[in-house]
């Protein structure tokens, strides 16, 4: 398993061009000109000529929430017991549809790149008659320079509508990188401070996070998040996760586990908080397909939205051109 192996299947383009150049395999020249020229590095740069890509996914999804319901039938709330309407309640079944993505890359200068982007999903679930429609936009302005820094201002805006209700939000993230090597592995690090709008309510967060990428061993990525307490609203605080990955038979194989806390909540006057563990292991299981197992267990303040759940599926990368 050498490093560069392991960035191209689990790394970033920053990453997989720094592992390139680390190891130097043979025959590796097309690919290190391809994936410089990516992020608007090397000879085959041409500032002001845009690039432009496009893509479309099918999509099959198993869906625990699909019109974005309560998760329970009743809920006692002091010495009061409430039914929860059914057409209010959480549904979940299959759904099946597509998304349709385009890009553009445009070289501004040596090192600096601006990306823009918009997507289109669309998803129906045959039992219940329901469509479910996600749209986003966004761009980003990508800065590398010789010393293996860099600098991401990115924009987004995105809403997903169930027929039922409809969730908005923006993102305003900068992060701040830097790649190095060591005599066995390369390595990323990075910190991201963020602010995120969602239904007119702000909330500032800082990530910190690393990926290495270690000859022999495998891929480990791991990052701590820490979001500022929203009173009246339920937002995630604190977040932890850690991810092994490895060639294993011939294919990209991936374990991660994570750790979150929301705070901030209230329902009727009583404070809601929660704490959840999830773990998701993924295997491409041949070219473009992915499949996946994921489990998640939540422990809420009002004990009527504590609760596990397991997720199953393929993910299919999608047709590119």
């Amino acid at each position: 398993m050498p490093r560069w192996a392991l960035a191209g299947s689990f790394g970033t383009p920053r990453l997989y061009l720094k592992s390139l150049l680390a190891d130097r395999p043979r025959g590796a020249e097309g690919a290190v000109r391809r994936v410089a020229a990516s992020i608007a590095l090397g000879p085959d740069v041409e500032p002001g000529q845009p690039t432009f890509s496009y893509g479309l996914r099918p999509l099959l999804v198993y869906d625990a929430n699909i019109n974005g319901g309560l998760p329970f039938e009743t809920i006692d709330l002091g010495p009061f017991r409430f039914t929860v309407d059914e057409d209010t309640r959480a549904r979940q079944g299959w759904t099946i549809g597509a998304r349709a993505q385009a890009g553009l890359d445009l070289p501004v200068a040596e090192g600096l790149l601006m990306s823009a982007f918009v997507q289109l999903g669309r998803r129906h679930a045959p039992n219940f008659g329901t469509n479910i429609t996600d749209r986003s936009i966004g761009a980003c302005l990508r800065h590398t320079n010789d010393s293996w820094s860099y600098l991401d201002a990115c924009l987004s805006k995105g809403d997903i509508d169930n027929e039922r209700s409809k969730v908005t939000s923006l993102t305003r993230a900068v992060t701040f990188g830097q790649l190095f090597d060591t005599p066995q592995a390369t390595h990323e690090v990075s910190l991201t401070l963020m602010q995120q709008t969602s239904q007119g309510v702000d909330q500032k967060r800082l990530r910190v996070a690393s990926r290495s990428m270690i000859r022999d061993l495998g891929a480990i990525d791991a990052g701590v998040s820490f979001g500022e307490k929203v009173d009246g609203t339920l937002r995630q605080t604190f977040a932890a996760d850690l991810g092994y990955g490895i060639i294993l038979l011939g294919r990209p194989t991936r374990l991660s586990v994570g750790y979150a806390e929301d705070t901030g909540g209230t329902l009727f006057g009583q404070d809601r908080t929660e704490q959840s563990w999830s773990a998701r292991l993924s295997r491409n299981v041949v070219r473009n397909v992915t499949a996946y197992v994921s489990y998640k267990d939540t422990r809420s303040s009002i004990p009527e939205f504590s609760g596990e759940s397991w997720g199953f599926g393929l993910e299919y990368s999608g047709f590119r051109w």
